[in-house]
């Protein structure tokens, strides 16, 4: 179950980015948990998706293929997501 922690979030950065609070209930978040979990995602990868979908878009930052967040970035040749970790370079 999505826990207190990541609803708040999601609605915070709903609220400062402008978006329609009536995408983003609770009883909407515990839907799409329940729908992805069923699809096999896990928890975090679930978590990291809906995040993803309510922050901006950074300058620089793309999305990033393992995860999904727009935290894909080019530093020290090589690129690395700022969320998960990911590295193009290994």
């Amino acid at each position: 179950m999505a826990n207190t922690d990541l609803i708040a979030k999601v609605k915070f950065f709903v609220r400062k980015n402008g978006l329609n609070p009536e995408d983003y209930t609770d009883m909407k978040i515990l839907r799409r948990e329940r729908e992805a979990l069923r699809d096999g995602k896990t928890y975090a990868e679930f978590a990291q998706e809906l995040l993803s979908e309510v922050t901006p878009n950074k300058p620089g930052y793309s999305k990033c293929p393992q995860c999904g967040g727009m935290s894909l970035i080019h530093e020290d040749g090589c690129m690395h997501c700022k969320s998960c970790g990911w590295s193009a370079c290994g």
